[in-house]
C-alpha cells in the first residue's frame, strides 16, 4: 500500500441516527398471514386432509380461505413457500375462481403436475397474470388446455416448460388481450411463431396487443422472427439475440421504408450471421427509431457502434468484447459516448480494455447504472486522463449513480484507486455496490470515501477477493447511517471469522433489518 495509511476512528456509541435500518415490527396483516400458514396443517387444512385428500381432485371447494382477497390467498401462498411449508393438497384448496393474478413458479415444487394446472385451467377463468415458469413436468397437451381456459391473459410466463407449436397455436387464438409472453428456453419453431401471429381473417388478428415477448434459447431461427415483426405491429420488446439481421433483411423484403416499434436491439451472432455488421445496425437504427436499449455481446465491432449514434431515445447500453478484441474504448465506445452520453441511464462493458472512467463521467452525467467486468484480459490497462478536453466542463462526476458493478476476476488487473473514489464519492443515491478483485480498496480509500459520502442509501454490498479491505474498517461502514439489507464477503482475507462474528453480533444486538454473510 502506497502512502500513509489513515487511522480507523473508533467506533461511537450508535443512535437512532447511525446506524442501518432496525427490523420493523409486522403490521396485523402479515403477522396474521403468517399464523395461518404456521397452522395450515393442523388447524385450516386439517379437516380437509382428513376427509377428501385421498378422495381425488374436486372441480371446486368451499374452504376456510372463502372470504380471503385475490391478494391475501396469493400472499398467503408466497409465505408458505418462504417457510417451506406448502404442500402439493393445500392448493386443492387455495386456488380459487376469484384469482386475477397467480405465480406458481416459486413452489413449482408443489405445481409442477398436471393436476395443479388443470385446477387452475377449470377454476380461474378470471385469470390476467399467470406465472408458471420452470413448471417442466407440465405436458405440453395441459398447457394448450390451459391457455384455451384462460381469454383474459395479459401477461403469461411459460419460461422453461413444455410449451411448444400446438400451445402458441392455442394462444394466438384464445388469448387476443395478451401483452407479455416468456418463452425463454421453450420447445418452439417457425412454426409455431407463425399460429401465434399471423391470422388468416384480417377482421381478427392474433395477439394484436402484445408488447413484450422473449424467445431467446429457442430453435426459433430468423425467418420466424421475419413474420414475428411483420405481424404484430405493437411489439414492442422483443429478446432475440439477433433481431439487427432481421430487420436488414425486413428492409430488403419491403418495397415501402417501413418502421418498426421495436425499443430493444439484440446482436450475438447466435444465429447464422449472413449481412453486413455495421449496414445491419446501420439500417435497424433507421427502422427503429424509437429503441431505448441496446446489446451487443458477441462479434460487435467499432464501424458497427458508431451507427447507434442516431439513436435519440437510447438509455441503456451494454456492449461485450470477444476473444478478438474487436471493440475499443478510443474507436468505438467514447466516439459513441460524446453523442449519445448525455441521456444515457445504464452502461456495462464486457472486456472492453483501455477504459477511461474520466471520460465516461464526462460523457455520460446522468448515469444510473454502471458494469465492468474484466475476465480474458490477464492484465486489463485503465488509463487515466487521456482527453482532458473532455474535462473542461466542471461538474461532480456520476451524481446519479445507484448501482455500480466493478467484477476483475483476476488479482492481476488492478482498478486504480482514482476510477473507485470517482465513481463512488458523489454517487450520494448509492443502492448497491459490487466489487471483485479490487485491490486498491484500502481501508483509508474506504474511510475516504465515507467521510465524503456516507452511503445513506447504500442496500446491498458483495466485496469479493479484495484482500486490502480489513474487518474493523468494514465494521465503522457497518455502524455508520445507511439502509444495509444484505452483505456478502467472500474471500477477502483480511475480513476473519471473528470480525463476521462480531457483525452478526452487532446486527442481533441492535435488531438491524439486515442479513449478513461471509465465505
Amino acid at each position: 500500500m502506497v502512502g500513509k495509511t489513515q487511522e480507523i476512528p473508533k467506533p461511537k456509541p450508535l443512535s437512532s441516527a447511525s446506524m442501518p435500518a432496525a427490523k420493523t415490527v409486522w403490521s396485523l396483516k402479515k403477522a396474521s398471514v403468517v399464523s395461518i400458514a404456521k397452522n395450515m396443517e393442523k388447524i385450516w387444512m386439517a379437516d380437509y386432509e382428513r376427509h377428501f385428500k385421498d378422495q381425488g381432485t374436486f372441480l371446486f371447494v368451499i374452504g376456510p380461505f372463502e372470504y380471503l382477497t385475490p391478494c391475501l390467498i396469493q400472499e398467503l401462498i408466497d409465505t408458505l413457500v418462504d417457510l417451506c411449508l406448502l404442500k402439493r393438497f393445500y392448493l386443492h384448496v387455495l386456488i380459487d375462481s376469484r384469482l386475477l393474478r397467480l405465480n406458481l413458479s416459486i413452489c413449482k415444487f408443489a405445481s409442477n403436475k398436471d393436476s395443479i394446472i388443470n385446477l387452475v385451467a377449470t377454476r380461474c377463468q378470471r385469470l390476467t397474470h399467470l406465472n408458471i415458469a420452470s413448471c417442466n413436468q407440465v405436458s405440453a397437451r395441459t398447457l394448450a388446455d390451459l391457455v384455451e381456459s384462460l381469454p383474459r391473459l395479459q401477461v403469461l410466463n411459460l419460461r422453461q416448460t413444455k410449451c411448444n407449436d400446438q400451445v402458441l397455436s392455442r394462444i394466438g387464438s384464445s388469448c387476443q388481450d395478451l401483452r407479455e409472453l416468456n418463452l425463454f428456453a421453450c420447445p418452439i419453431t417457425d412454426m409455431g411463431l407463425l399460429s401465434l401471429c399471423v391470422s388468416f381473417e384480417p377482421s381478427h388478428p392474433k395477439c394484436p396487443r402484445l408488447f413484450r415477448l422473449d424467445i431467446s434459447n429457442t430453435a426459433v431461427t430468423n425467418k420466424g422472427v421475419e413474420v414475428l415483426v411483420k405481424n404484430l405491429p405493437q411489439l414492442h420488446f422483443l429478446v432475440y439475440p439477433d433481431i439487427c439481421e432481421v430487420l436488414y433483411r425486413l428492409h430488403h423484403q419491403e418495397t415501402t421504408s417501413a418502421q418498426y416499434q421495436l425499443h430493444c436491439l439484440y446482436l450475438s451472432n447466435l444465429k447464422a450471421n449472413l449481412s453486413p455488421l455495421p449496414l445491419s445496425v446501420e439500417i435497424s437504427c433507421a427502422v427503429c427509431p424509437h429503441v431505448t436499449e441496446v446489446n451487443f455481446l458477441h462479434g460487435v465491432t467499432d464501424a458497427a457502434l458508431l451507427p447507434l449514434s442516431q439513436l435519440q431515445h437510447l438509455r441503456v447500453l451494454n456492449v461485450g468484447n470477444n476473444e478478438e478484441e474487436l471493440v475499443s474504448f478510443e474507436g468505438g465506445i467514447l466516439p459513441l459516448l460524446q453523442i449519445c452520453g448525455p441521456t444515457l441511464q445504464e452502461l456495462s462493458l464486457f472486456e472492453v480494455n483501455d477504459l477511461d472512467l474520466g471520460a465516461v463521467a464526462a460523457c455520460c452525467p446522468g448515469l444510473r447504472k454502471f458494469s465492468c467486468l474484466i475476465a480474458g484480459f490477464p492484465k486489463a490497462t485503465f488509463p487515466t486522463n487521456t482527453h482532458p478536453e473532455l474535462l473542461t466542463v466542471k461538474r461532480k462526476p456520476f451524481p446519479e449513480l445507484e448501482k455500480i458493478r466493478v467484477l476483475l476476476h483476476s488479482p492481476e488487473n488492478s482498478f486504480p484507486e482514482q476510477f473507485l473514489r470517482l465513481l463512488t464519492v458523489h454517487a450520494s443515491g448509492l443502492k448497491s455496490l459490487h466489487l471483485a478483485y479490487v485491490q486498491t480498496l484500502h481501508d483509508d480509500t474506504l474511510l475516504d470515501i465515507l467521510q465524503h459520502n456516507p452511503l445513506e442509501h447504500l442496500e446491498h454490498i458483495v466485496l469479493e477477493s479484495c484482500h486490502h479491505i480489513s474487518g474493523e474498517a468494514f465494521l465503522h461502514l457497518l455502524e455508520t447511517k445507511n439502509s444495509l439489507r444484505e452483505v456478502l464477503l467472500k474471500d477477502c482475507r483480511d475480513i476473519t471469522l471473528r470480525d463476521f462474528t462480531a457483525y452478526k453480533r452487532l446486527v442481533a444486538d441492535h435488531n438491524y433489518d439486515t442479513n449478513i454473510e461471509w465465505i
